[in-house]
C-alpha cells in the first residue's frame, strides 16, 4: 500500500482510500469530493453507503489500497 497526502487526494476524486483517524479508526472510504479543510467520502453501510464529512485536522494517515 502506498502512503498519500493529504493534499494529492484532489487527484483521486472517486477512488477508493483507506483513511485512518486521530482516534485509531480506520475507514475503507470513496472521496467524493475534496477541499483544503475536509473531504466528502462514501462509506458501506447495510443496503447501501452513506456520506460522511472528515475533517482534515482528523485524519492521521491516508492509504492506497491498490
Amino acid at each position: 500500500m502506498t502512503s498519500l497526502s493529504y493534499e494529492a487526494l484532489s487527484q483521486h476524486i472517486g477512488d477508493r482510500v483507506l483513511i485512518t483517524t486521530i482516534y485509531g479508526d480506520l475507514r475503507d472510504v470513496k472521496i467524493e469530493s475534496y477541499s483544503i479543510q475536509e473531504l466528502l467520502v462514501r462509506v458501506g453501510v447495510v443496503g447501501g453507503y452513506a456520506t460522511q464529512h472528515i475533517m482534515r485536522s482528523q485524519i492521521r494517515s491516508i492509504r492506497d489500497p491498490g
